[in-house]
């Protein structure tokens, strides 16, 4: 049927430690130590670091822990921060793990609205709604004059998010 808010959130970190060359199991085997200790994603989250040491294990700390552990042994680093500032962003939206710095001005997943599709910041109009209109040759300013109350740059931003995950998809 679908995903959760949460599991496509896990789903997007375990991409993103994947993308860091870690493990799939280290990556997994994180985000269990990640909900088991902070729950599921939420604000809390904000002060969240996730570290690599060694050979690739994957721990996960509070801001408060991993600022008072060393992560250096004898003037060598011991410990690779993966993620802290992405997780800086969750203190203002929820939705900051998933979508992309360059589009957060404009574009919105909440999963209380349109079953968490993306949408339009502050609006119910699903940026997919814009990119069939563009697929359909519709100029921007077409389809402003339809949506009056989204910015025409909010309109140029959400045809980008669309086509930004179309190029996703084929990696």
């Amino acid at each position: 049927m679908g995903y959760t808010f949460d599991t496509v959130v896990y789903l997007r970190l375990i991409r993103m430690l994947r993308e860091k060359q870690v493990t799939l199991i280290d990556s997994v085997t994180a985000m269990q130590r990640l909900c088991e200790r902070f729950g599921a994603p939420s604000t809390n989250w904000a002060g969240i670091g996730i570290f690599v040491y060694g050979a690739g294990e994957v721990y996960v700390y509070a801001k408060d822990e991993w600022q008072t552990t060393s992560l250096t042994r004898y003037h060598q680093k011991v410990a690779e921060l993966l993620f802290g500032e992405e997780f800086q962003r969750l203190k203002e939206r929820a939705d900051a793990l998933l979508v992309p710095n360059q589009f957060l001005d404009h574009v919105e997943i909440n999963p209380s609205i349109k079953n968490g599709l993306p949408i339009i910041l502050g609006t119910t109009v699903l940026t997919n709604t814009i990119h069939q209109f563009k697929q359909q040759r519709y100029e921007y300013s077409e389809i402003q004059a339809m949506y009056p109350f989204i910015s025409e740059e909010a309109i140029v931003v959400a045809e980008e998010y669309e086509l930004f995950l179309d190029k996703s998809s084929l990696n």
